[in-house]
């Protein structure tokens, strides 16, 4: 057992340095892809330090790249946020989680989006935020009877 699951280990460590190598090599071929980086921020993130490909600098840096070239994805604010998060730096994190809640979703990440947003309106929970401490007009926004008759 023991022998087992110490080299299923191994195995799955050898996998994610591929699946980054590869990642790697695709911001390369197309530096403007959100999607790779985002991906590369969230192995970053995830992954040890010591043992794998764990990196916070790079998980921010690369976060950071996916909102760049893919502001419209919520995903991409979602792995920024998280990252901040983690690094204590929760009033990034916040203006992060904000953006998602306020996104339109694209025709095609309909579904994704909204589940972007409750994981977003969760974590604003968990920060602290009030709920309706949006801006008024805006998905998720208080609107008071004399903005809005």
């Amino acid at each position: 057992g023991q022998w087992a699951d110490a080299h299923k280990g191994i195995r799955s460590l050898k996998a994610v340095r591929q699946a980054v190598g590869a990642l790697q090599q695709a911001v390369t071929l197309e530096p403007k892809n959100a999607y790779a980086h985002v991906l590369l921020a969230s192995f970053y993130r995830e992954a040890p330090g010591v043992i794998s490909v764990g990196d916070k600098e790079k998980a921010l840096a690369q976060a950071a790249l996916a909102v760049d070239y893919g502001p419209g994805a919520a995903i991409n604010h979602l792995v920024l946020a998280r990252v901040y998060i983690d690094a204590g730096r929760d009033q990034e994190a916040i203006k992060e989680l904000q953006r998602i809640v306020t996104l339109n979703p694209p025709p095609d990440a309909v579904p994704e989006t909204r589940a972007d947003q409750e994981t977003a309106q969760k974590l604003l929970v968990d920060l602290g935020v009030p709920q309706d401490t949006a801006p008024c007009g805006q998905s998720g926004g208080y609107c008071s009877e004399q903005e809005h008759p």
